[in-house]
């Protein structure tokens, strides 16, 4: 989805929208300089095409602005695909240099950006059991490592109140320093689960133990770390997840520490 909105999807379809401004405002020109008559005089069906334009054409010089112009305004806060496909790039990266020697499928390790919104269509209930509603303030998943595994659809909630922010994501954005989480109990499907393995899992990971059952969380360890734009205003999260039981903490500071100013230029804006 966020290929869509943020790749050759939407802007695409803008860029249409705004040629399409272009021939509406030619069209309704055209037909204000002709005459009812003199259209009936070259073709007769003309004359009440003609007649409808000149009663209509504000209506249609008024969408085509509007229209024409909330697309180019759109197309110009978009971030150009070339973008998101560098912050995939430093992403792979940062996977490959933490799990290159790990083994197994590189799905069982991944680095995923999170964005925080101020809202959501959507409703969820916070760790203690509280409604929240879709502007609570979230955050959602913009890009993942790896090549077969990038879409998620998974979001925490990230309040102005952090101390109510879920998940390893969540603390990680109420912090400046990076937030770690090992040793985690593997857990297995959802009939082999113990109850205090659940409830072990989501008490060391911020989340509830209703959000561990359904979403079926596979990580034993995780680290996160907060991103910042290139006015080191706070932008989202990044996460990374493994099912080792720990991770290199050392390694995965000095390549965030690396990578952390070119994501704030490339992120601005975004």
């Amino acid at each position: 989805m966020r290929r869509w909105f943020h790749g050759t999807g939407l802007r695409s379809f803008l860029v249409w929208v705004r040629r399409a401004r272009t021939v509406v405002g030619s069209l309704v020109a055209a037909v204000l300089v002709a005459t009812p008559q003199g259209a009936a005089d070259l073709w007769a069906p003309l004359e009440p095409v003609v007649e409808f334009g000149h009663e209509t054409a504000w209506i249609w010089l008024t969408g085509a602005l509007v229209v024409g112009g909330a697309a180019s305004w759109i197309l110009g806060s978009l971030r150009h695909p070339a973008v998101w496909d560098a912050t995939d790039a430093i992403l792979d990266e940062f996977q490959e240099a933490l799990f290159a020697k790990a083994g197994g499928d590189a799905a069982h390790h991944r680095v995923t950006l999170f964005k925080r919104v101020s809202w959501r269509a959507t409703f969820a209930r916070d760790n203690a059991g509280k409604l929240r509603w879709p502007w609570s303030g979230w955050l959602v998943p913009v890009a993942r490592s790896g090549h077969g595994n990038r879409r998620t659809g998974v979001h925490f909630l990230c309040p102005d109140d952090t101390d109510h922010a879920q998940g390893v994501a969540g603390r990680a954005w109420a912090r400046t320093q990076a937030v770690v989480v090992d040793g985690l109990p593997e857990l297995g499907d959802s009939d082999e689960r113990a109850q205090d393995e659940i409830a072990g899992y989501a008490q060391k990971t911020f989340v509830s133990e209703a959000w561990v059952v359904k979403n079926s969380p596979r990580a034993r360890s995780l680290m996160g770390f907060r991103v910042e734009d290139a006015r080191s205003n706070p932008w989202g999260v990044l996460v990374v997840d493994s099912r080792l039981p720990s991770l290199n903490i050392q390694l995965a500071h000095e390549r965030f520490n690396s990578y952390a100013p070119v994501l704030a230029r490339l992120l601005q804006g975004a």
